[in-house]
């Protein structure tokens, strides 16, 4: 398979997300640095998936599974808001297993 020059940054921001997340639920640690570029795409783009399914989102729950509650809740919180901002009644409205947690994780 042939690579381009300049590849959809939606498309690889998916796929960089799909990598972290593998090696995440094989055991493999959290993959900062491919999300950190799976961020940099997303917010570089002018079609956002929707929050939660943004490589941040998906960030926040990971540190979230590695107790890291204070880098998670700054995260969720963020999402919660971009959420409302955004209209997307799921996450605002109080996602389980994101929005609702942002406010009382760690606490």
């Amino acid at each position: 398979m042939g690579q381009r020059a300049h590849p959809d940054s939606r498309i690889l921001s998916a796929a960089l997300v799909g990598l972290a997340m593998a090696r995440h639920y094989t055991g493999q640690g959290l993959s900062r640095d491919v999300l950190a570029r799976a961020i940099e795409l997303e917010e570089g783009s002018a079609e956002r998936p929707p929050v939660t399914w943004r490589a941040k989102s998906n960030l926040g729950l990971f540190l979230m599974w590695a107790d890291d509650f204070d880098g998670a809740r700054a995260i969720l919180e963020a999402d919660r808001q971009d959420a409302a901002d955004e209209g997307d009644g799921e996450l605002a409205a109080g996602h389980p297993m994101k929005a609702g947690r942002a406010g009382t994780v760690g606490r």
